[in-house]
């Protein structure tokens, strides 16, 4: 069954009333509370093949029922084309770029934000789109190909498909980026799960997501080595491990609460930021020399500008100004 959004584009329609029973009119698609359909389709030349915007879709087996209106606001599922029969699809009528356009269009982009919202359909588990498995993306296509009519011609049914899949793509990112937001940047358990998520998925993308170089990305601000004691001393239900690490998290988190009070560094490469007065000093002490705590092996406590000297702070004053004079020279 086709569904197609203009009569005018079709043939010619005739607004009948919905109890007429005729052989040469198309069966009434789908009708609820929520939508209503007062329009059949009469062909006087069922044979013909029916062209649309360089579609060219004639089968026996297909037949053609309006869109139904919505008559509700609230945010739609879409079930009217997942729950379509077999062989009933809905006509995509597009611009020579294969955009889609008028009523059907925007169905469409609607229908396809649901397929980027279904977890087995769409993994949030995948850090991009790129590394999602190419399975996923042919039963993808598959489905739309099965509710909706695309050109034949091949160039234009491939650039239809890379389209639609970037799209889900864009709509997939969004879904994921807002999960992030409510649940995990949020007040919400980020042990749990969000409704329609498999529990293992969420899991694995907030594994990601508490890496430091994911937070810089996150938060736009460097992670300093505080905010990496607290996401090592939870559970993965977000109690501390013990006491003592409760004891420490309540602190680092009352101070960190002070945006004064973060080590301020232009560093965005997601190494860890650390300062000698920073909030991890303030709650575990000053450092001993040799090495940092909470940063790993390399730094030192001397290697920290604020531990500089005037004079070697002067002396690499001067390298800058003398590297800068060298440049000029030589151009």
């Amino acid at each position: 069954m086709v569904l197609v959004g203009q009569a005018t584009t079709i043939a010619t329609a005739a607004v009948v009333d919905l109890h007429c029973h005729h052989h040469t009119l198309f069966p009434l698609f789908w009708c609820s509370s929520f939508f209503k359909v007062k329009c059949l389709f009469k062909f006087g030349f069922l044979s013909k093949r029916i062209e649309h915007q360089g579609l060219n879709h004639f089968n026996p087996s297909i037949t053609v029922v309006l869109l139904p209106v919505r008559a509700t606001r609230c945010p739609s599922k879409y079930s009217f084309i997942w729950n379509l029969p077999e062989n009933h699809k809905i006509e995509l009528p597009l611009t020579s770029s294969n955009q889609p356009i008028q009523k059907a269009g925007r169905h469409f982009s609607g229908w396809l934000g649901t397929i980027a919202r279904k977890p087995h359909l769409c993994p949030i588990k995948y850090k991009n789109w790129t590394e999602m498995q190419d399975e996923l993306k042919e039963e993808i296509w598959d489905i739309v190909q099965s509710k909706w009519i695309l050109p034949e011609e091949p160039a234009r049914l491939e650039a239809t498909k890379n389209r639609t899949l970037s799209s889900i793509a864009t709509y997939w990112r969004n879904h994921k980026s807002t999960l992030k937001k409510k649940y995990f940047l949020g007040r919400g358990n980020r042990a749990r799960a969000p409704p329609n998520v498999i529990q293992e998925d969420y899991e694995a993308i907030v594994q990601h997501w508490s890496l430091p170089k994911t937070r810089v990305t996150t938060l736009g601000k460097p992670v300093e080595r505080a905010d990496v004691y607290v996401k090592l001393h939870l559970h993965k239900d977000g109690t501390p491990v013990n006491a003592e690490a409760q004891s420490n998290i309540e602190k680092i988190n009352e101070l960190l609460s002070e945006s004064s009070n973060r080590v301020q560094s232009s560093d965005l490469t997601g190494s860890i930021s650390w300062a000698p007065d920073d909030v991890y000093a303030q709650v575990f002490g000053n450092e001993r020399n040799g090495r940092v705590r909470g940063v790993g092996f390399g730094p030192t406590p001397s290697m920290h500008p604020a531990k500089s000297t005037p004079a070697i702070a002067q002396c690499k004053i001067n390298k800058i100004i003398l590297q800068k004079l060298v440049g000029v020279v030589s151009v």
